[in-house]
């Protein structure tokens, strides 16, 4: 566990220092075209989490018809006696095609949503050297910014994507396992049928003490 928090808390802040790091490098070298390609970024932060909230929904989904079916199959190994006297296979069948159609289904959408992430994260990050091409290749055509700029410029860009990518992949992750240990844990969240400990009074104290009568040893 400590290895994987160590883990969990280093890998974004690295990727968050790199990006910072290559941010302001790009400020440096030109502010204007600097500011044209951090402009993708703010649209993706806030189009990821309402992607994200489809992803959470289904998953809970997921997670709920994959409990569903494994039960189901428990149930009818369990009871496969019963089910071979009664000639209940067709209908057995029937409840597990069902069950698996369902998580199907639900697992289309979900990995929709999840593609949809991808989808949109690659498109607005590759928008950016388009824009920067043609506004970097304007500016280099009327002489206000040296070719050699704009290829450092651009190359420069370039290593903004990996760390990017590797924190959009680690907040699907994180939100992933998020839903399923929510969803996990609700289960076991549940009242005893009886209190483990009394409300109304402190718990009762034995004396340690031993009483023995009338005690006979038969051989």
């Amino acid at each position: 566990p400590g290895n994987f928090v160590g883990m969990t808390v280093a890998s974004p802040v690295t990727n968050i220092l790199t990006l910072l790091a290559f941010a302001g490098y790009l400020l440096w070298l030109n502010p204007l075209l600097a500011a044209v390609s951090l402009s993708i970024y703010p649209i993706v932060v806030f189009l990821v989490p309402l992607l994200q909230k489809g992803v959470n929904k289904y998953n809970k989904k997921r997670v709920d018809a994959a409990r569903d079916l494994s039960s189901k199959i428990s149930e009818a190994a369990t009871g496969i006696h019963e089910i071979q006297a009664n000639s209940a296979y067709h209908i057995e069948a029937r409840k597990f095609d069902f069950l698996a159609k369902k998580l199907m289904d639900i697992r289309i959408i979900w990995n929709l949503y999840r593609q949809a992430i991808k989808v949109s994260n690659n498109f607005f990050t590759n928008l950016s050297p388009f824009l920067i091409f043609i506004l970097g290749g304007y500016l280099t055509i009327q002489g206000r910014l040296e070719l050699g700029a704009l290829v450092a410029f651009l190359s420069a860009q370039e290593k903004l994507y990996d760390p990017w990518r590797e924190l959009i992949d680690f907040y699907q992750s994180y939100q992933e396992a998020s839903v399923s240990y929510r969803r996990t844990m609700e289960y076991f969240d549940i009242e005893p049928d009886y209190e483990l400990a009394p409300t109304d009074r402190p718990p009762l104290e034995l004396e340690p003490s031993l009483t023995v009568k009338d005690l006979t040893f038969v051989t």
